[in-house]
């Protein structure tokens, strides 16, 4: 596969997992406002969180496996991934304590 489409892939990826903190976040946050805690909607929103993320690992894990068919090149992606995605959850963190001072 070529070099710009794992790029494009990378770019889904953490823009994906953005959308899934952003929104997971936002709708824990607002739960614990009801009466009883932990309530039907913040367990909802945890599990859906886990599953979303789960099987983007999963979809991940078989874009490697299907698409990549060179060993440095599978290493390659997976490093690129591991500095990306820590990254990304970093810069939505600060955007979010910024949201809130």
């Amino acid at each position: 596969m070529k070099p710009r489409n794992n790029w494009i892939v990378i770019i889904i990826f953490n823009l994906l997992l953005y959308v899934i903190s952003y929104f997971s976040t936002k709708t824990l946050l607002l739960t614990p406002e009801a009466r009883t805690f932990p309530n039907l909607k913040f367990l909802l929103v945890l599990l859906l969180t886990i599953l979303l993320v789960l099987s983007l690992g999963v979809a991940i894990r078989r874009y490697i496996l299907t698409y990549l068919n060179d060993e440095n090149e599978r290493n390659n992606f997976r490093r690129i991934l591991l500095f990306t995605a820590p990254l990304t959850l970093l810069l939505y963190m600060t955007l979010f304590l910024n949201y809130f001072q």
